[in-house]
């Protein structure tokens, strides 16, 4: 009798030698056992987990009499990957006459029907159901056939039709249950952005249910990669959770469905937030490659950090460099005013009233990004009015933290002045700007003598006045009253000095 391998126990000796192994390098004590005693247990759970290793691959091979005799073995399949997925399905013309009828136990016969009968919604969910059927009772009898690739091929033909979404997404949810074949097989960017594409439908929440349910399982099988497979793959595929699919936009209704998925997992403790942060922050260099892939990341950033229900991801976001992120997203989309102005909001969401978030800002110069954007985006006055009031929270800093992030008030100043000349007629922004130096003017510890120098420098005064006749002329000041007050008694006394 050939000995059996359960994977769970495989990946628990797994998870063991690996802290283990950072025990012994911490020279800490793990179940009691410190030093010589440690070190031979870890040799034995290695040796243990080489010989589960051995039984596991031994096993790979199909183990039932049903899967096709001509299918190459499992391991073939694991080291290939189930075929890849047509990029444009294109059905073919439905055969004349009565549908043929197929072996329900059968993967391949099950794989045929469903390339012959693409076009058929109705055969396309019978053979979708005899799939999941089988992927739920004999997941690894699926090797070596098409059943992924045509599983997504008939979710892209018949999107509007809720047997064949159904069914298609039990089949994936069932086969998902199975780690190393989900692993092996579903992980991929097109697996999972099919997925997030069901649970977008609004006509089944069962729909929904099972590809969420699929997805947890699919990232939690790729976060289980061992580091040689890490090696040979590049980049772990739950990363795609959270990126758009070549030529995607961005769509709000997508975001949230992801953000809802990561609340639901985080909630039932399937995996750790660190797990989800780790492959949001890999994602963003995939996204900032395009301005609709950024837009979608910092979204999600952004949503992520106001939702109250997802306070341990953002916690574990920052502690994963997302500040980081965010300026590497912003720098690769310079030229896109509107992912600047998302980015500026992203930051902000972020920081919230956090002082430890406000820290990692300052720690990666984030400063710079608000200077860079408003200095590339002169004649936006979008930017101009979003960038000033993000810079006006310097005024509010320790002189400590002012210093790491790079800010200095003249700096501001200067960017402030930039906009007022360059939207002189644009009310909203010389409203921001009468309020954001305001703020350095009325800031202790700002040198008075340098802020003085830096608002006469270049009309400076005379912006300032323009400002405040502009803003006399509506009918409701649209400017405080100890900000106007304040300003007009400054211009009174630089007017005579």
């Amino acid at each position: 009798m050939t000995d059996e391998c359960p994977t769970d126990t495989l990946f628990e000796v797994k998870d063991e030698v690996v802290r283990v192994k950072k025990t012994l390098d911490q020279g800490g004590s793990w179940l009691g056992m410190s030093g010589e005693t440690l070190i031979t247990y870890f040799n034995q759970q290695r040796t243990k987990e080489k010989y589960l290793e051995s039984i596991y691959k031994d096993n790979l091979r199909p183990a039932s009499p049903m899967a096709s005799t001509a299918s190459p073995g499992f391991a073939d399949a694991t080291a290939k990957g189930y075929q890849g997925v047509v990029e444009t399905p294109v059905a073919p013309e439905l055969p004349s006459g009565t549908p043929d009828q197929f072996d329900e136990n059968n993967a391949k016969a099950i794989c045929d029907h469903m390339s012959k009968y693409a076009a058929s919604a109705s055969e396309s969910a019978k053979a979708l159901k005899a799939l999941a059927s089988l992927a739920y009772k004999s997941p690894r009898t699926l090797a070596g056939t098409k059943v992924v690739s045509q599983t997504l091929r008939l979710l892209a033909l018949h999107p509007s039709n809720n047997a064949v979404m159904l069914t298609a997404t039990k089949a994936i949810f069932n086969i998902a249950y199975d780690e190393p074949v989900a692993r092996a097989n579903l992980a991929t960017k097109a697996v999972l952005h099919a997925l997030i594409d069901a649970m977008c439908n609004p006509s089944s929440a069962e729909v929904r249910h099972k590809s969420s349910g699929a997805i947890a399982l699919i990232v939690k099988a790729d976060a289980a990669r061992d580091w040689q497979d890490l090696q040979r793959n590049g980049e772990f595929s739950g990363l795609h959770l959270f990126t758009l699919a070549s030529g995607g936009t961005a769509d709000p209704v997508r975001a949230a469905a992801v953000v809802d998925l990561v609340k639901e997992v985080l909630a039932n403790e399937v995996m750790p937030p660190a797990v989800f942060a780790q492959r949001f922050i890999e994602a963003a260099k995939v996204c900032e490659a395009s301005a609709p892939g950024a837009e979608h990341w910092l979204n999600l950033a952004s949503m992520f950090s106001k939702d109250s229900e997802c306070l341990a991801m953002k916690a574990a976001m920052v502690k994963n460099e997302v500040m980081a992120a965010v300026r590497s997203v912003l720098s690769a989309q310079l030229q896109q005013a509107s992912i600047q102005f998302a980015g500026m909001a992203t930051f902000n969401d972020l920081i919230g009233t956090d002082f430890e978030v406000l820290q990692a800002f300052a720690k990666v110069k984030g400063i710079e990004c608000i200077d860079v954007a408003m200095v590339a985006h002169p004649k936006d006055a979008t930017i101009q009015k979003r960038g000033m009031k993000c810079l006006q929270g310097g005024a509010k800093w320790t002189n400590e933290l002012r210093e790491q992030a790079g800010f200095t008030v003249a700096r501001a100043i200067e960017l402030t002045k930039i906009a007022m000349a360059t939207h002189r007629d644009v009310l909203e922004v010389q409203v921001a700007a009468i309020e954001a130096l305001y703020k350095y003017m009325s800031c202790p510890d700002f040198d008075h003598k340098e802020l003085e120098t830096a608002l006469k420098s270049g009309s400076g005064l005379e912006l300032v006045t323009a400002a405040l006749v502009l803003g006399a002329a509506e009918s409701e000041s649209p400017f405080k009253g100890d900000e106007h007050a304040a300003l007009s008694r400054y211009m009174a006394k630089a007017a005579g000095a």
